[in-house]
């Protein structure tokens, strides 16, 4: 929603891309061989066909502030609103992977996701290798390497969401809030009606009218 609504707020002009970018911040396992995006923030850029410019101080700062307020989290990689990978997005990844300003010795995460409004919203998740190229031309290069991710919600993340989407069945794109006792009562709806279908399910297979899976089950 944060990387969704800085896409919306953007400030459009002549030198603005129309892609956004960010920075992406978490916790990583013990190994460092997966990471939780939990939160992100916002960094000021510009680009135009010759060059892109990152606000690099204010990313240093938010990026303190943030670290500061969530001590157990770090520095995971960026996202910008673009699938397109191009000789910026090389600068820019390699910026977020330097030991001094970035993830090092980790791979920095680089997350695309799409925010056309005709069309689903699609994300992928990027890490990068180095490839050889002359030293002149390094800071801007870089093998993009897709790697499988997938999108987790929280109970208020999808509370919002929920909202949000019923705003899509009125012309006027609007959704009343409802009550904490409206919600609760919809959650218990909804709890109530899998558990009708998990015992309708089960009362199935012991009336041997369904085939057991193990997968369902457990």
């Amino acid at each position: 929603l944060s990387i969704l609504d800085h896409a919306v707020r953007r400030d459009i002009n002549d030198t603005q891309s129309t892609r956004v970018i960010g920075a992406l911040v978490g916790t990583r396992s013990e190994d460092g061989m997966e990471v939780e995006v939990r939160s992100c923030f916002a960094i000021p850029h510009t680009e135009n066909e010759d060059q892109v410019e990152v606000d690099v101080d204010y990313q240093k700062n938010m990026l303190a502030l943030t670290l500061k307020a969530s001590p157990r989290e770090s520095l995971l990689g960026w996202y910008t609103t673009s699938h397109e990978l191009n000789s910026f997005s090389a600068l820019i990844q390699n910026f977020f992977a330097a030991p001094d300003t970035g993830t090092f010795p980790h791979p920095a995460v680089h997350l695309t996701i799409t925010t056309d409004p005709a069309a689903e919203i699609e994300t992928r998740a990027y890490i990068s290798a180095p490839v050889a190229v002359n030293a002149e031309r390094a800071a801007e290069s870089c093998l993009f390497i897709q790697v499988p991710h997938k999108v987790l919600y929280g109970d208020a993340e999808r509370s919002a969401l929920t909202a949000i989407a019923a705003a899509k069945d009125t012309e006027d794109r609007s959704a009343p809030l409802i009550s904490d006792i409206e919600g609760l009562a919809r959650s218990i709806d909804q709890a109530t009606g899998l558990i009708d279908r998990v015992s309708e399910w089960v009362g199935g297979i012991l009336d041997e009218d369904e085939e057991p899976n193990h997968a369902i089950g457990q």
